[in-house]
Protein backbone atom coordinates (compact mmCIF):
# COMPACT_ATOMS: atom_id res chain seq x y z
CA UNK A 1 0.00 0.00 0.00
CA UNK A 2 1.23 3.18 -1.45
CA UNK A 3 0.86 6.02 1.24
CA UNK A 4 1.17 10.00 0.04
CA UNK A 5 2.23 12.24 2.72
CA UNK A 6 1.24 15.95 2.65
CA UNK A 7 5.12 16.56 2.08
CA UNK A 8 5.88 14.73 -0.60
CA UNK A 9 2.53 16.81 -2.86
CA UNK A 10 3.42 20.15 -4.35
CA UNK A 11 1.40 22.61 -3.99
CA UNK A 12 1.13 23.76 -7.47
CA UNK A 13 0.22 20.02 -8.40
CA UNK A 14 -2.77 19.64 -6.28
CA UNK A 15 -6.64 20.26 -7.59
CA UNK A 16 -8.96 22.32 -5.83
CA UNK A 17 -11.84 20.78 -4.38
CA UNK A 18 -14.22 19.16 -6.49
CA UNK A 19 -17.57 17.20 -5.48
CA UNK A 20 -17.51 13.96 -4.55
CA UNK A 21 -13.81 13.55 -5.00
CA UNK A 22 -11.60 12.69 -1.60
CA UNK A 23 -8.04 12.83 -0.87
CA UNK A 24 -5.51 15.90 -0.91
CA UNK A 25 -6.47 19.07 -2.18
CA UNK A 26 -5.22 22.78 -2.35
CA UNK A 27 -7.92 24.47 -0.49
CA UNK A 28 -6.36 28.00 -0.78
CA UNK A 29 -4.29 29.40 -2.86
CA UNK A 30 -3.80 33.28 -2.33
CA UNK A 31 -1.28 36.02 -3.73
CA UNK A 32 0.11 38.12 -0.94
CA UNK A 33 2.94 40.96 -0.83
CA UNK A 34 3.75 39.23 2.85
CA UNK A 35 4.17 36.65 4.73
CA UNK A 36 0.94 36.63 7.12
CA UNK A 37 1.45 36.09 10.99
CA UNK A 38 1.37 32.78 12.51
CA UNK A 39 -1.71 33.56 14.81
CA UNK A 40 -3.86 33.95 11.44
CA UNK A 41 -2.31 31.32 10.17
CA UNK A 42 -3.76 29.08 13.39
CA UNK A 43 -6.90 30.81 12.62
CA UNK A 44 -7.42 28.98 9.29
CA UNK A 45 -6.00 25.91 10.20
CA UNK A 46 -8.32 25.80 13.35
CA UNK A 47 -11.51 26.38 10.67
CA UNK A 48 -10.44 23.77 8.34
CA UNK A 49 -9.64 21.17 10.62
CA UNK A 50 -13.31 21.70 12.19
CA UNK A 51 -15.18 22.00 8.77
CA UNK A 52 -13.04 18.18 8.06
CA UNK A 53 -10.06 18.32 6.63
CA UNK A 54 -6.56 17.24 8.22
CA UNK A 55 -3.36 16.50 7.46
CA UNK A 56 -3.48 20.19 7.33
CA UNK A 57 -0.46 22.18 5.56
CA UNK A 58 -0.38 26.24 5.63
CA UNK A 59 2.29 27.57 4.23
CA UNK A 60 4.24 30.32 2.01
CA UNK A 61 5.94 29.74 -1.21
CA UNK A 62 6.97 32.16 -4.15
CA UNK A 63 5.06 33.46 -6.47
CA UNK A 64 5.19 34.44 -10.33
CA UNK A 65 6.99 37.36 -9.16
CA UNK A 66 9.77 37.72 -6.56
CA UNK A 67 7.52 40.33 -4.75
CA UNK A 68 4.49 37.94 -4.45
CA UNK A 69 4.26 35.08 -2.20
CA UNK A 70 1.56 32.88 -2.49
CA UNK A 71 -0.52 31.33 0.51
CA UNK A 72 -1.29 27.76 0.39
CA UNK A 73 -3.44 25.49 2.65
CA UNK A 74 -3.24 21.81 1.58
CA UNK A 75 -5.27 19.22 3.48
CA UNK A 76 -6.69 15.79 3.28
CA UNK A 77 -10.45 15.19 2.71
CA UNK A 78 -11.29 11.48 4.18
CA UNK A 79 -14.96 12.18 3.28
CA UNK A 80 -16.61 12.76 -0.39
CA UNK A 81 -16.57 16.88 -0.64
CA UNK A 82 -20.06 18.06 -0.30
CA UNK A 83 -21.13 21.42 -1.42
CA UNK A 84 -21.18 22.68 1.83
CA UNK A 85 -17.45 22.12 2.18
CA UNK A 86 -17.09 23.95 -1.16
CA UNK A 87 -18.86 26.87 0.10
CA UNK A 88 -17.08 26.68 3.62
CA UNK A 89 -13.70 26.90 1.55
CA UNK A 90 -15.02 29.62 -0.14
CA UNK A 91 -16.45 32.05 2.73
CA UNK A 92 -12.45 31.32 4.62
CA UNK A 93 -11.18 32.53 0.98
CA UNK A 94 -13.45 35.60 1.00
CA UNK A 95 -13.31 36.52 4.68
CA UNK A 96 -9.18 36.29 4.54
CA UNK A 97 -9.49 38.34 1.36
CA UNK A 98 -11.63 40.89 3.30
CA UNK A 99 -9.30 41.14 6.35
CA UNK A 100 -6.43 41.37 4.01
CA UNK A 101 -7.97 44.31 2.31
CA UNK A 102 -9.21 45.92 5.73
CA UNK A 103 -5.28 46.59 6.57
CA UNK A 104 -5.10 49.10 3.48
CA UNK A 105 -1.76 49.33 1.94
CA UNK A 106 0.05 48.15 4.93
CA UNK A 107 2.43 44.69 5.42
CA UNK A 108 -0.28 41.32 5.66
CA UNK A 109 1.44 40.83 8.68
CA UNK A 110 -0.50 43.73 10.30
CA UNK A 111 -4.09 41.93 9.65
CA UNK A 112 -5.92 41.13 13.06
CA UNK A 113 -6.72 37.22 13.52
CA UNK A 114 -8.84 38.55 15.94
CA UNK A 115 -11.55 39.86 13.01
CA UNK A 116 -10.70 36.87 10.94
CA UNK A 117 -11.99 34.41 13.74
CA UNK A 118 -15.19 36.41 14.52
CA UNK A 119 -15.94 36.11 10.84
CA UNK A 120 -15.37 32.56 10.82
CA UNK A 121 -17.61 32.04 13.83
CA UNK A 122 -20.69 32.92 11.99
CA UNK A 123 -20.09 29.44 10.32
CA UNK A 124 -18.26 27.86 12.51
CA UNK A 125 -19.63 27.97 16.36
CA UNK A 126 -16.32 26.52 17.76
CA UNK A 127 -14.55 29.31 16.73
CA UNK A 128 -16.01 31.88 19.02
CA UNK A 129 -13.87 30.02 21.66
CA UNK A 130 -10.44 32.20 22.19
CA UNK A 131 -7.59 30.13 22.45
CA UNK A 132 -5.29 33.04 22.96
CA UNK A 133 -5.14 36.52 24.27
CA UNK A 134 -2.73 39.05 22.68
CA UNK A 135 -0.51 40.80 25.20
CA UNK A 136 -0.59 44.41 25.15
Amino acid sequence: MNLVKSSDLKSNELPFPSLGKIGFFRLLDIPLTGIISSRMRHVIKRYLKRIGFRELKIEHVSGDSPFILRLVAIGRSHNPISIRDIERIEYLRESLIKVLNETGKSHPSKADPEKLRIMLAKVEPSLKRVYYVRKK
